[in-house]
């Protein structure tokens, strides 16, 4: 994978299509220099990784995801906002 493959959200969008794995998308994660951009693509990748073990049933592993997502207090971002919600339900 060349380092243009890895610009965000392609990692994200390859992991939600099963190219990526988890492993992969938290090394995308941490490639990024920026600390406070490395906060907010975390959130995203938290999410949506919550909705991947969400989709397969997999509800406890979820919640911790979304958890994690809130817990990182990225408010700018609509996927703390859905994280919430999801552990509402």
């Amino acid at each position: 994978m060349c380092s243009s493959d890895l610009l965000w959200p392609r990692p994200i969008l390859d992991f939600l299509q099963s190219r990526l794995d988890e492993t992969a998308l938290l090394q995308a994660v941490r490639a990024e220099r920026d600390d406070r951009r490395r906060r907010e693509i975390l959130c995203e990748a938290l999410f949506y990784t919550g909705e991947n073990y969400l989709a397969a049933h997999r509800v406890a592993e979820a919640r911790r995801y979304f958890q994690a997502t809130v817990d990182l207090h990225i408010y700018d971002f609509i996927e703390h906002y859905l994280a919430k919600v999801e552990l509402a339900r």
